[in-house]
């Protein structure tokens, strides 16, 4: 008696361990968060892409230098940026970082949307890194474009030895990036001014 009872006991926990060895494991599919929060205002579809207008001011006059393409179509989180003819000109690394916020390469903030409720206008303090410094608005700004009125989230900042370059950046609901703007200054003259305006884009969704 005490020998089959040995047996049982045995057998139960033989099978106890195939079943635990063989239990399937459930995997969770990885959330997809594109569509959400910060990512309504920088789509990271793989095969995206920006084609924008650049413009160099002379005094007040805007005058054409070309075109600037960007590419969000070969490695995740890279924006490869491309001349008129085609040329390599420089990548951006732009990673998401939770909900809310985007980062750059260096970790550094790039966008966030937990401005938006906060005053109109109102300017926040995102970065203080040595001489450079990094800026978002409060609120929606919103852009006159040729695809209608644009809500934008709107960043800018400030780098060199007093302050001598100031970019502004705005980044449009559901479209990504719509204009960028530089100022280089040598004391207080304005040395040059460039922007960058979107021309048209594919969303690749």
């Amino acid at each position: 008696m005490k020998n089959i009872l040995n047996i049982f006991i045995m057998l139960f926990l033989l099978t106890s361990c195939i079943k635990d060895h063989y239990h399937p494991m459930v995997l969770e599919p990885e959330l997809d968060i594109r569509d959400e929060r910060a990512g309504l205002f920088l789509p990271t579809y793989m095969g995206s892409n920006w084609v924008y207008n650049q413009y160099q001011f002379f005094g007040h006059q805007p005058v054409k230098i070309g075109i600037q393409t960007c590419r969000y179509d070969s490695i995740p989180n890279y924006f490869f940026n491309y001349d008129n003819n085609n040329n390599f000109l420089s990548y951006g690394l732009w990673y998401r970082d939770g909900l809310n916020l985007f980062r750059s390469g260096g970790g550094q903030i790039l966008m966030t949307d937990v401005y938006t409720d906060s005053v109109k206008g109102k300017i926040y303090l995102l970065e203080n890194v040595g001489s450079a410094k990094h800026y978002i608005y409060g609120g929606y700004d919103t852009l006159d474009t040729k695809f209608g009125k644009i809500q934008c989230i709107k960043t800018f900042g400030s780098s060199g030895n007093s302050s001598s370059n100031y970019w502004f950046r705005y980044f449009g609901l559901k479209i990504g990036v719509i204009k960028e703007e530089e100022y280089i200054f040598n004391g207080v003259d304005t040395t040059a001014h460039y922007i960058l305006e979107l021309d048209h884009y594919k969303i690749n969704k």
